[in-house]
C-alpha cells in the first residue's frame, strides 16, 4: 500500500477507533484520506473537531453521511422527515459526496 496513489482509510465516527489508528503509530502512507463513514453531523464530535483534536489536515479528512433510508436507496420515498440533511437526493447529501470526491481528486494531484 505504500506504493498506492491514494490510500483511503475508512473509520466510523468514533473517538476510540480514530484515536486507536492515529495515536498508536504514525500512518506509513505518503498519500492518504481518512474517510469517516456513516457520518452524522454532531456539534460535539464533527469533522472540524476531529481534524483539530487529531491534527488531521482538512484536506485529508472526508465523510460519507449516514441516514437509515439510504440503505434502501432504491425506494421511492426514503424517510425524509427524520433527517432532511441526509435524505437520498437531498442537496446536502450530494454536496457532501461531491466534496468527498473533490478531496480525493486533490489528494491524487488533480
Amino acid at each position: 500500500m505504500r506504493q498506492a496513489d491514494l490510500v483511503v482509510i475508512a473509520l466510523p465516527q468514533n473517538a476510540k477507533d480514530i484515536s486507536g489508528l492515529l495515536c498508536e503509530s504514525p500512518l506509513p502512507f505518503p498519500n492518504y484520506i481518512i474517510l469517516i463513514s456513516d457520518y452524522v453531523p454532531d456539534p460535539e464530535f464533527n469533522l472540524s473537531k476531529i481534524a483539530s483534536v487529531w491534527r488531521i489536515p482538512q484536506t485529508r479528512l472526508a465523510c460519507i453521511p449516514y441516514h437509515p433510508a439510504l440503505r434502501n436507496s432504491t425506494r421511492k420515498n426514503p424517510l425524509k422527515s427524520q433527517a432532511p440533511y441526509l435524505c437520498a437526493g437531498s442537496l446536502s447529501l450530494k454536496r457532501e459526496l461531491a466534496l468527498c470526491a473533490r478531496k480525493m481528486l486533490q489528494a491524487l494531484g488533480f
